[in-house]
């Protein structure tokens, strides 16, 4: 069948020791309980696993949608089936670059925007700590 890597899912438990992930039950507890999923719609890690299953590599590895996930974890606390949903984004997104689906320049840009995110979070929470604490001094350390 055209499109179909029946290697894919091999491929990837190879990183994960050995272990696949085709113990997932499609419960959806990982894609409801997902930060992400909740304002970007096309966005399910249910359904990237699935793909993953199926042997969709190209499909999955060429997809934008690989990169939207924020990496915090909650899919594989919550996973009754101990699908460890962030390791197996961070393999796929590297074996997305080391295939050639993305270019390495796509990572120096998401890590730009990495760093400006992590100074607006900062700056944002400073902000919250002393609109709700007014006794506190802005100041320099």
């Amino acid at each position: 069948m055209e499109g179909i890597d029946t290697r894919f899912k091999y491929e990837v438990a190879k990183h994960l020791n050995g272990r696949l992930s085709t113990n997932c039950d499609t419960c959806g507890v990982c894609s409801s309980s997902c930060p992400v999923a909740e304002y970007v719609e096309e966005f399910d890690p249910r359904r990237i696993i699935r793909m993953i299953t199926l042997g969709y590599k190209d499909r999955v590895l060429g997809s934008t949608t690989i990169w939207y996930c924020a990496l915090c974890n909650t899919c594989t606390v919550v996973c009754p089936q101990d699908v460890r949903f962030k390791e197996v984004i961070e393999i796929i997104r590297k074996m997305a670059v080391a295939e050639k689906y993305v270019s390495p320049s796509f990572l120096d840009d998401l890590d730009q925007i990495e760093k400006e995110c992590q100074v607006y979070r900062c700056e944002k929470i400073a902000s919250r700590i002393l609109e709700l604490n007014p006794e506190i001094k802005k100041g320099k350390i």
